[in-house]
């Protein structure tokens, strides 16, 4: 009894570690005319009908010039793609102004076999922040939400 207790609370503190690990990349307050990733994930709502289970993930990628959003986002594609090729896109690529600048966003969300602990956004090199509020179960709209926060 006791031994299992010990072997639960080991358990549960090397996931903390290892989310503490993973959450270390992502920085707290970024300011909206630098680039930078704003991402979140939540289960997604079709893996009810598929066998294997897919994370929904949505990124928002703000940069000077679209030509530089384009290459970051095909680089998280590839991160997935390393882990799992089962990405799959659900809405075409939205794009938006940063308010009085010259900075953009692009908005996209793809399902994905790829499990969050694996998708390792810190070798981008380029500032994460993680978003809650970007998940259907946050908001009703998420691109009005980054249009509260951009435009």
């Amino acid at each position: 009894m006791k031994y299992t207790f010990l072997v639960n609370k080991l358990y549960i503190m090397c996931n903390i570690l290892e989310i503490m690990k993973i959450e270390k990349h992502f920085t707290k307050e970024i300011p909206k005319e630098s680039k930078h990733i704003r991402f979140n994930c939540e289960m997604s709502e079709d893996s009810l009908r598929m066998e294997h289970p897919y994370t929904r993930y949505y990124f928002a990628i703000v940069d000077k010039r679209h030509s530089y959003r384009k290459e970051t986002q095909n680089k998280i594609i590839n991160l997935m793609a390393e882990v799992n090729s089962g990405i799959i896109p659900i809405i075409d690529d939205v794009k938006m102004k940063v308010k009085e600048s010259d900075w953009g966003l692009l908005y996209f969300v793809y399902d994905a076999m790829v499990d969050p602990k694996s998708l390792n956004l810190g070798k981008l090199n380029i500032p994460v922040k993680r978003d809650y509020k970007m998940a259907k179960k946050q908001v009703l709209n998420i691109e009005d939400h980054l249009r509260t926060i951009y435009e």
